[in-house]
């Protein structure tokens, strides 16, 4: 069995720096190879770019996928049948993200919304959709279930709901995230 790799989780880790840009050279400082950040698109990418680099390249190991207006509550279009343009339009933005920080993994994030046939036929769309799009930039895509207490509404929210979505989907590029 091949060796745990830990990345530090820059949104909760370093908190001591209120700047996340600051954060990469922090997870570098204390021996850590890699890092993920949930959300970074409030920071233009190519001041992410130089804060990794300034950190002597720390991989950048995941990103989220871009959340909407996380203040408004929102928390992703994944599962939302009235977002698919703007689910697609803002993966192209979490894509160029991941090309210019070097990242291959991105989490899906699914959105607030109700279970119902519709939400989860148009998470499954995307899904699809987005493993064929990511696949043609080398890039893994992630889901990960969020339990409703500390995401209350989040429609993904166990781990047998998540497998039978990867299982629908039916691509080698969607793969289960889970935190340790």
């Amino acid at each position: 069995m091949a060796p745990l790799k830990f990345a530090a989780n820059l949104a909760m880790m370093f908190r001591e720096h209120e700047n996340v840009l600051q954060r990469y050279e922090a997870a570098l400082n204390v021996g850590f190879k890699g890092v993920e950040c949930a959300f970074l698109y409030d920071i233009p990418v190519h001041q992410v770019s130089e804060a990794k680099q300034k950190a002597g390249g720390i991989k950048q190991v995941l990103i989220n996928s871009f959340p909407g207006n996380l203040k408004a509550g929102e928390m992703g279009f994944a599962c939302l049948p009235d977002k698919v343009d703007l689910f697609r339009s803002t993966l192209e933005t979490s894509i160029e993200y991941c090309r210019v920080l070097d990242c291959k993994q991105l989490h899906i994030v699914a959105g607030k919304g109700p279970s119902d046939q519709l939400s989860r036929a148009t998470f499954v769309n995307n899904l699809k959709y987005a493993a064929e799009r990511l696949a043609k930039e080398n890039i893994v895509g992630l889901i990960e279930p969020i339990n409703s207490i500390t995401v209350p509404g989040y429609f993904l929210n166990n781990f047998e709901q998540a497998v039978a979505f990867i299982q629908e989907t039916n691509s080698s590029n969607i793969k289960l995230q889970m935190v340790i």
